[in-house]
């Protein structure tokens, strides 16, 4: 009489504990994935937005384009002034005082002379009511001797960031703030002037 083969399997539990620990390493894969996803969007973001930021901020210009306005029929046309001519749109400024100094080594020879200079910012360039704060900017080192030239300044402080947020509703605006390297603004300083200048020999 011949015997009958039985063949072994899993059992049901081990089947339910197979599935969960698949499951388990799935998660933990995608979650990786979406990690990795999020910090090669950002890093595209914060490239794209360096490289349109950049030659406005290094060319110093206040200006950054012309404006374009809905033309009716689902398009955009030239803003134009009442002379017609096109309306050049401008970045947002605020005005900042700058404070130089200029410092000469006591007659060591090692050095001639040093800078030290600061500029006030505004805390929150959205918000002008939260008011200033002071930015210290030091080039070398400040030693003692004699003082050979201070200057106080004013500019304006321009914003890059303008030229993706013109013409966003506040709505819009917070939501593009909190995508990543939505706050990336490239400031410069232009239009400076000397309002006092003091020399001593």
């Amino acid at each position: 009489m011949k015997k009958k083969r039985t063949l072994k399997g899993m059992t049901l539990l081990e089947c339910i504990i197979a599935i969960a620990v698949l499951a388990a390493l799935s998660l933990i894969l995608i979650r990786l994935g979406v990690t990795v996803d999020n910090t090669t969007k950002a890093t595209t973001n914060l490239k794209t937005k360096v490289a349109e930021q950049t030659p406005y901020a290094v060319s110093g210009s206040p200006d950054h384009g012309f404006v374009y306005v809905d033309d009716g029929h689902g398009g955009k046309e030239l803003a134009t002034d009442a002379a017609n001519q096109p309306i050049v749109a401008t970045f947002p400024a605020s005005t900042i005082d700058i404070s130089v100094e200029m410092v000469e080594h006591n007659a060591d020879g090692s050095v001639k002379d040093t800078l030290q200079g600061s500029y006030y910012k505004l805390k929150d360039p959205n918000d002008p009511s939260k008011g200033f704060e002071d930015t210290v900017s030091k080039y070398g080192q400040v030693v003692s001797g004699k003082l050979d030239t201070h200057s106080d300044l004013t500019g304006n402080l321009y914003d890059t960031i303008s030229i993706y947020t013109d013409g966003m509703t506040a709505e819009e605006l917070q939501k593009y703030l909190e995508d990543p390297n939505g706050g990336l603004n490239m400031e410069f300083i232009n239009d400076i002037e000397v309002v006092t200048e003091t020399t001593t020999t």
